[in-house]
């Protein structure tokens, strides 16, 4: 059994995002995994304020809901992270999140990085691969430095948006079922 982490960025629950990220987890929770979930649209993470007091106490200074977060970051074996596609790019939330994953060791000197398993999961209005790009080269780029194993990711175009109707192809939800089922023990 795996100890997985799902870390949802978009702010509204039970959007286009957010069900995608349900469709991983009762994947993964048929598999047998253990799931633990954060939206961070209901949280406060405050970005990095590179202080760098970390390096020396190897913990954050700022008392935000991270402190929640911070404890299944090290237990898990995967990393899961969906956002949804704002500007060609991840949000803003998600982004603050990986900033401060700076004092849970991904720092300029690797303090203690537990290695993991990473998912990708994104949605976006646009179709097309050049719209999940940033994203793309951002989870690729985070688990090269990390020394993450990059488990996969489900990349969910034509979604819909605002203004007008919300739209999440069941082939996405079916392809990100999919992934949570093939996670390894």
């Amino acid at each position: 059994m795996k100890k997985v982490l799902v870390i949802q960025s978009a702010a509204m629950a039970g959007g286009n995002t957010d069900r995608l990220a349900d469709a991983f987890i009762e994947g993964a929770q048929a598999a047998g995994h253990e799931v633990t979930k954060f939206s961070l649209g209901e949280l406060t993470v405050n970005g990095c304020l590179g202080c760098n007091a970390c390096l020396n106490t190897g913990k954050c200074v700022q008392q935000d809901d991270m402190q929640k977060i911070y404890p299944n970051f090290y237990e898990c074996d995967v990393l899961c992270t969906a956002t949804p596609i704002y500007c060609y790019a991840i949000t803003a939330r998600l982004k603050a999140f990986y900033e401060r994953l700076y004092a849970a060791g991904m720092g300029a000197v690797k303090m203690a990085t537990p290695k993991k398993g990473s998912i990708l999961l994104c949605t976006a209005a646009e179709m097309g691969k050049r719209v999940f790009e940033q994203a793309v080269t951002f989870h690729r780029t985070n688990n090269a430095f990390a020394g993450w194993k990059d488990f996969g990711m489900v990349l969910a175009g034509g979604c819909g948006g605002c203004p007008g109707p919300r739209h999440l192809d069941d082939r996405y939800r079916r392809e990100a079922y999919d992934l949570g089922r093939s996670l390894q023990e």
